[in-house]
């Protein structure tokens, strides 16, 4: 696996179970990618954003108050930076999540796994 279809997996995986805005989700990809050695940078991130929305693994929604609002493809930086855009794995993209776990660096109890690999790249 590269660095980048890494960065991309890291990515649906913080935001598959729930809506995340981009400050939450760099946070949680920073503090858990550090974790397994690994520093993953915000510019990373938004590209993987960007890449998933494009691959229809993720969508981008406007959340504010009762208002919900689908973006049709990838909002801006300047709308991703702001705290009411959010992020959620599409349903293709939580089965993905699903489907394909080796690629994970932790075990169960949140332990580095002994036989994982970093990604090349």
């Amino acid at each position: 696996m590269t660095r980048k279809e890494f960065v991309r997996r890291f990515v649906l995986m913080e935001i598959a179970d729930d809506y995340e805005n981009l400050e939450h989700t760099c946070s949680v990809v920073a503090r858990d990618s550090a974790r397994c050695g690994l520093a993953i940078s915000q510019a990373e991130i938004v590209e993987a954003l960007a890449d998933l929305i494009d691959a229809g693994l993720a969508r981008a929604y406007r959340l504010s108050g009762a208002e919900v609002r689908v973006f049709h493809g990838v909002p801006t930086l300047q709308e991703a930076e702001n705290f009411y855009t959010h992020f959620w794995a599409t349903q293709t993209g939580r089965e993905l999540m699903t489907v394909d776990r080796e690629w994970w660096p932790f075990d169960d109890l949140g332990e580095l796994r002994s036989d994982w690999v970093p990604p090349e790249g």
